[in-house]
This record gives C-alpha cells, sequence and structure tokens, in this order.
C-alpha cells in the first residue's frame, strides 16, 4: 500500500509539472510567434540563444529593462549603426509597444546582492557558469556608488559586452562564449566589490582613447581592447 500510494504521488507531481511545463513552451511558442508578426524574429532567435532561454527564462524583460535606462539610451543611440545594436533595438521597441506581451512576460526581480540573486537564478534552473550569466548580469541592478559618468561607463561595458555576445552567436554560432562569461562574472558585482576599482580604471583610460566626438560600436571596443593590454602590461600597483 506504501509504495502505491508513493506511485500515485509521483502520479500526481508528474501530471502537475507537465501541465506547467506545456504552459512554459506555449508561452515561449506565442513569443516566438509575436517575434514574426512585428518583423523581429531574427533578433529574438539571437538573443534566445545567447541569453538560454528555456521554459524557466524568456529573458527578454530583463533584457527590454536594461535597454530602457537613460544612460542605455544615449550610449545606443551613438551605436545605431552597428546592424546588430540596430536589431536590437527593433526588438526593444516591439516588446515595450505590446502592453500584452510586456505584462506577460515581465522581467524577473532581483533578490538583494548578487550571491542572492544567483541562488535565486540556479533554484530556477540557471546555469549561470556557462549558459546564463548574460541573465545573470541583467537582471543584477548595476552597481553604483560612483560619479554619476563614471555609471555611465560601467552601463556601457554591460552593453557592449551583451553586443559581442549578439555578434558572437549571429556571426559565429558561439551564443555562450568562455571569454564573454569571464568578463560577464567579473563585472557582475555588489557596489562594494574591488573589481570596481579595475573596472573603473579601464573605462576611463578607454575613453581617453575615444575620439572626442562621435564614439560608434566599433571605436569604443578598438579603445577597449587597447585600454584593456595598457591596463594588462602595467599590472598591479
Amino acid at each position: 500500500m506504501t509504495n502505491n500510494n508513493i506511485r500515485a504521488g509521483h502520479k500526481i507531481s508528474a501530471g502537475s509539472s507537465n501541465k506547467v511545463t506545456v504552459r512554459l513552451i506555449s508561452s515561449i511558442a506565442e513569443l516566438q510567434s509575436w517575434a514574426k508578426q512585428e518583423g523581429v524574429a531574427e533578433a529574438f532567435d539571437i538573443v534566445a540563444q545567447a541569453f538560454g532561454q528555456s521554459e524557466a527564462f524568456t529573458v527578454i524583460g530583463n533584457l527590454s529593462q536594461e535597454l530602457s535606462h537613460p544612460e542605455s539610451s544615449v550610449t545606443l543611440n551613438d551605436w545605431v549603426e552597428n546592424p546588430i545594436v540596430n536589431r536590437l533595438l527593433k526588438l526593444h521597441a516591439a516588446y515595450q509597444s505590446s502592453s500584452h506581451i510586456s505584462s506577460q512576460h515581465p522581467p524577473l526581480s532581483h533578490s538583494g546582492n548578487s550571491s542572492s540573486t544567483a541562488h535565486m537564478l540556479r533554484s530556477m534552473g540557471a546555469d549561470i557558469a556557462k549558459r546564463h550569466f548574460l541573465l545573470y548580469l541583467v537582471t543584477n541592478p548595476l552597481s553604483g556608488g560612483c560619479s554619476e559618468h563614471a555609471y555611465l561607463l560601467r552601463r556601457k561595458i554591460r552593453l557592449w559586452l551583451i553586443i559581442q555576445a549578439l555578434i558572437r552567436t549571429a556571426d559565429h554560432q558561439c551564443p555562450h562564449d568562455a571569454n564573454i562569461q569571464k568578463v560577464a562574472g567579473y563585472i557582475t558585482k555588489d557596489i562594494h566589490d574591488a573589481n570596481w576599482e579595475v573596472v573603473d580604471a579601464l573605462l576611463d583610460r578607454t575613453e581617453q582613447l575615444l575620439p572626442r566626438t562621435s564614439s560608434p560600436y566599433q571605436y569604443f571596443s578598438i579603445a577597449l581592447e587597447q585600454a584593456a593590454r595598457e591596463v594588462a602590461y602595467s599590472g598591479p600597483s
């Protein structure tokens, strides 16, 4: 009798789980259909691959939230000539203009500090180390405790990393690049983490290397690469 009860219990649990799974799969199908209707299916697919979209994580809500910040708008307007940025902005605009989609697929809330947010995502099935590091990045609020300009630069490197990941996905079929994962982990930190001192110094030097007029995405990438080499050569002070 005990074994029968256990088996019956498993049947009930499995049935409940199957209903949830079907509902979530239907949710992804709805998003795919919506993206096709809006003419942003290609961008949606690239984002889904790069961010590790699954039955548990539709990801578009958190990405759109990241793109909605005022400093994000400033940066992306400078970078709009980049084809990936252009597609991303169209996807973002479509999400924002659809009250049904944005209400049915809102961003995940963070859980306070980065460690608690990581625990929350892992409890939902996230593989932060290999697949969901970008989702982890954008679910965590950007750490402040710095000047307004430094905050803008911190936002800029998050956006740059997201776009790099999308380019790697679209052009090289590499949605979970190990180098991008490493950088994402380095900058997904709380306000007093020592990493920010290094990041801020890197971004200050990057800005010094940029032309004083506009700074398209490619210019920022070149300047960031040069600044990173300089920081690496200088070593610890």
